[in-house]
């Protein structure tokens, strides 16, 4: 099994794919290797980039959230926060004044109600990504209750905050905390709340079971922190170049996006397994 990340992996700057790195996709299909693409990307979003043709087996999408077999298009597997596990966090956001977005269920998690930071202080990705979803969001009043169901909550804190994410970590242990580095500004800090158990490696973890492969026979290609657990799961894994040095200095490289890294990584695994 080979689970490899999108923006930033997968996905050239341009937002397009590499010939050789959708060659290396269709080659490992001919040979029965089940191809998975893993993103933090709602399945709106991934559908923006992935038509339905697109040679992978299974589309993980919300870091986990939700996962759908993509030839069928079946949604096969999908998880929730609760309403007072949504309460809970959202209490945990307001204190620490961080702006955040709650998104509807899988798979309509697009759609979703945010609340501004309480002291008003303005992030410019907060509002950039409001700007960019505004036909699916809608502010959530004080003094409403809070969603029945979530997919995740995504809170958006500053570049240079180094402790938002332990402290978000610290205060809902029993929820799944995950920073990724926003794909809209290229360096404010998202931190997604999921439920329990929610995550790439858990989903990937899955799939392998549920198609009968072996931990050590999976691939994962990744480029920021939240593929880190992937990589970590993965019997071998590569990040590509264009990954922060912290990354890149725990994991083997590949070259970026931009130059084949996907289809460098497959070649190297392949090399290794002969």
């Amino acid at each position: 099994m080979v689970v490899t990340d999108l923006d930033g992996t997968l996905i050239r700057s341009d937002r397009t794919f590499a010939d050789d790195d959708l060659e290396a996709l269709r080659v490992l299909g001919s040979e029965g290797i089940v191809r998975v693409i893993a993103t933090g990307r709602s399945l709106y979003s991934a559908r923006l980039v992935l038509d339905p043709e697109f040679p992978i087996d299974y589309l993980i999408f919300s870091t986990g959230a939700g996962i759908l077999e993509w030839q069928s298009q079946t949604l096969i597997r999908k998880n929730a926060l609760h309403a007072q596990e949504v309460a809970v966090a959202a209490r945990v956001l307001a204190s620490m004044d961080l702006p955040f977005m709650v998104h509807a269920p899988v798979p309509e998690n697009h759609q979703f109600v945010y609340r501004r930071a309480p002291s008003g202080q303005s992030r410019g990705d907060f509002e950039l990504r409001l700007e960019r979803y505004l036909d699916y969001a809608a502010e959530w009043l004080e003094g409403t209750a809070p969603p029945a169901e979530a997919a995740q909550l995504v809170a958006i804190a500053d570049a240079d905050d180094a402790d938002a994410f332990d402290a978000l970590r610290r205060a809902v242990p029993c929820l799944e905390v995950v920073r990724a580095t926003s794909p809209l500004d290229g360096c404010s800090r998202w931190l997604e709340i999921f439920p329990a158990g929610v995550s790439k490696s858990h989903a990937a973890d899955w799939l392998a079971k549920r198609c009968g492969v072996a931990v050590e026979h999976t691939l994962g290609v990744g480029n920021d922190y939240n593929d880190e657990d992937l990589l970590r799961w993965a019997g071998t894994a590569f990040v590509v170049a264009n990954a922060p040095a912290d990354l890149l200095s725990r994991h083997p490289n590949v070259p970026s996006n931009d130059r084949g890294g996907f289809s460098a990584a497959v070649r190297r695994w392949r090399d290794a397994s002969c």
